[in-house]
């Protein structure tokens, strides 16, 4: 379990970092520890280099509360049984054209009969200094119809790999999505679609099939500059 829990993390930042690189410095902040039942392996990340040093802090300050609210969650945990127990996160950054996408997953286990999942994920515009939800990188609504088609056709033209669905994907409200090289992903958390095992259900929409939906900034940003 607890090394099937490290070999999935390790291979989601392999995925995710393959072909993403960017000019802003990621630094962590480092609460790992061991004890005799308690392995913690926690890297929190810090950004660096945006322009707006108090969006900055605030940016980071919230990064670090939300790692420390899961370690917390664990330790506690943890106190209630003797068995080995185990944390761990990995991150990853995708820096494309002035935006930021900083994506944290945390595994841990402890007593339950399955590990548990999160994923802390801040998308960034470096040039505005804000962060980006899901709908302001979109000129009006048109795009919702046109990615729940799309997470419908996927999952049609894909039989094998979303097999072991229960739900119909459909955007969420505050669906969460990162950047990564030329695409927009979508992800769903454990047993939202699927069992627990399943893990992150993710979808790869190409940046390019959006073009006609961003807005003028995000079409510049993720479609003009990729030609």
């Amino acid at each position: 379990m607890h090394n099937s829990v490290k070999i999935s993390s390790a291979l989601l930042i392999l995925l995710i970092l393959f072909g993403c690189s960017g000019r802003h410095k990621v630094d962590y902040i480092d609460k790992s520890y061991s004890t005799d039942t308690v392995s913690v392996s926690l890297r929190i990340p810090q950004i660096a280099g945006l322009a707006d040093k108090g969006f900055e802090s605030e940016i980071n300050a919230n990064l670090e509360e939300s790692c420390m609210e899961f370690l917390n969650k664990f330790k506690n945990s943890a106190e209630d049984t003797c068995i080995p127990s185990v944390f761990t996160s990995e991150s990853a950054t995708c820096d494309k054209n002035g935006f930021l996408s900083v994506i944290t997953q945390i595994d841990y286990y402890t007593q339950k009969p399955h590990n548990n999942s999160f994923r802390l994920v801040k998308n960034i515009n470096t040039n505005s200094c804000k962060e980006v939800g899901l709908s302001q990188l979109f000129a009006d609504s048109s795009y919702i119809d046109f990615l729940n088609n799309y997470l419908s056709n996927t999952v049609s033209a894909n039989p094998e790999t979303y097999s072991d669905l229960w739900a119909k994907p459909v955007l969420m409200q505050n669906q969460q999505y990162y950047i990564k090289d030329d695409c927009l992903i979508l992800y769903y958390p454990p047993y939202e679609l699927s069992y627990y095992a399943r893990g992150f259900v993710e979808f790869s929409v190409p940046l390019a099939e959006l073009s006609g939906y961003f807005n003028d900034e995000y079409r510049a940003i993720f479609v003009n500059n990729y030609k």
